[in-house]
């Protein structure tokens, strides 16, 4: 949501409770705001929008943000009566939703989070906005959706992208999508250039043993070199295993993956690898 609920008393907003409006739900629907920074039970804590509104057909909805492309005046027809506008195509949003984004779904960004987000954390991140990062901070992140919504939102009020922020995860791996309100360059950018990755030891099909912890060393064929894991971070390998399934291993060292013959011997189990498959003599 758009505003702290701690800041109502130092906020002005532009329509007094029982104004006639404009919402922008695709079209635009007439309606009277009814309340004053309004909260539901599934708003994140401490957060507020600046109106709820009640549309001519008596759906309950709600403005978050105090802008004229979400919430506007309603203009009278000439002659009076009280006739409301023929419905028409709401205009462009903010920062052009509609416009050609500067990032494509998949890209690897930067975005500006607030202070009070916690990637990962049962507080999460709140959604990024360049109008509420102040004393935030820059963290990885990857486009996962663009001109987005959710279904708590008005109809036609879109979002310029939602990102998969680097470790803002569920405990079983499911990432959390944040919504990114404009597409500006002081809340998300490209991220810089990284360094290319150092060649790996061994190269794709070959077979190699990966240390499996308990569970001993696993058999398998290396299927990819430096992919990408859940979390944005680049490993070394994934390998398909022998008996089924597939393990990242997040360090090129023989304590992780290992050629898949290798020989321990005496007390100081040193090892060797022949590459033919028989015992060095």
């Amino acid at each position: 949501m758009s505003m702290r609920l701690a800041d109502k008393d130092t906020v002005q907003l532009r329509f007094p409770v029982g104004t006639r409006v404009e919402c922008n739900c695709g079209v635009w629907k007439a309606g009277t705001i009814v309340r004053h920074f309004y909260t539901q039970r599934d708003f994140d804590d401490g957060k507020c929008v600046p109106y709820q509104v009640r549309l001519d057909d008596g759906k309950l909805i709600f403005a978050p943000n105090d802008e004229d492309s979400v919430v506007r005046l309603l203009e009278q027809q000439p002659g009076g009566g009280g006739g409301r506008r023929r419905a028409k195509k709401a205009p462009v949003l903010p920062q052009g939703a509609n416009e050609p984004s500067r990032f494509k779904v998949g890209d690897k960004v930067e975005v500006k989070i607030s202070r009070n987000s916690e990637p990962g954390s049962p507080r999460g991140v709140e959604m990024i906005s360049a109008h509420s990062i102040a004393g935030g901070r820059w963290v990885p992140a990857k486009v996962a959706a663009l001109r987005y919504a959710q279904d708590d939102w008005c109809p036609g009020f879109y979002c310029a992208y939602a990102v998969h922020v680097h470790g803002d995860m569920t405990p079983d791996g499911i990432q959390y999508a944040t919504p990114v309100r404009e597409d500006d360059e002081r809340c998300i950018r490209a991220a810089p250039v990284a360094p290319p990755p150092p060649p790996p030891r061994f190269e794709v099909g070959r077979r190699v043993e990966c240390n499996g912890g308990q569970l001993g060393w696993r058999a398998g064929v290396v299927c990819e070199v430096w992919p990408e894991a859940p979390s944005g971070v680049r490993m070394p390998y994934r390998v398909d295993l022998d008996g089924g399934g597939t393990a990242l291993i997040p360090h090129d060292e023989d304590l992780g993956i290992r050629a898949v013959h290798v020989v321990e011997w005496g007390a100081g189990h040193e090892a060797w690898d022949d590459a033919k498959g028989v015992e060095a003599a």
